[in-house]
């Protein structure tokens, strides 16, 4: 532990490093809770909104995911490769969102500093370092984000009838309004 000391007159202060997060008072929370709460639905509708998203192009592909599944593939491994993406999706979004709210919080600070009297003093605030515990909540916060909001939509694109997808039917069964116009055979 570093101890440094500085004598002046009657003053004596001792500064000590401490490494680790600062105790917060009960007000500081309860000042803070609305905006965290705030933040967390417009998350949440963020995450709606992908989620549709990736079931519109679900079934955008359900021509894709018909012939995967009449070829073989199983239900199981069509859904891997949509989580897949989805977590590839999820991953891109989590370093795009680490990037900017350093630059965000870096450009606070340094307005914070240019902002302040000079009678304060030489005041140094730096922008706390990222470390391991910052990319595990990146990294599993991108996980579950990906369970709960792209695991539907892709059990729900795998939802397909091999064959009707194939000749151009609908999505879960449907078919086209307009009538075929191959030989009489067909039963479209």
């Amino acid at each position: 532990m570093n101890r440094s000391s500085i004598e002046h007159g009657e003053w004596r202060i001792t500064l000590v490093r401490k490494w680790g997060t600062v105790d917060q008072p009960r007000e500081a929370v309860l000042v803070t809770a609305p905006l965290f709460f705030a933040f967390g639905l417009i998350l949440l509708i963020g995450c709606a909104n992908v989620a549709n998203l990736l079931l519109a192009r679900g079934i955008a592909r359900q021509r894709e995911i018909g012939i995967r599944l009449s070829l073989g593939a199983t239900r199981r491994r069509v859904v891997g490769q949509l989580l897949t993406e989805g977590l590839l999706l999820a991953l891109v979004a989590a370093a795009a969102g680490f990037s900017i709210s350093r630059l965000v919080l870096d450009a606070i600070v340094n307005a914070m500093v240019a902002s302040m009297p000079p009678d304060i003093g030489d005041i140094r605030l730096l922008v706390p370092n990222a470390d391991w515990r910052v990319l595990l909540f990146l990294v599993g916060g991108a996980g579950i984000s990906t369970i709960a909001f792209a695991l539907i939509p892709a059990l729900h694109a795998t939802r397909v009838e091999p064959l009707t997808t194939m000749r151009g039917g609908g999505f879960g069964g449907a078919r086209d309004a307009t009538p075929c116009k191959c030989s009489a055979m067909c039963d479209k």
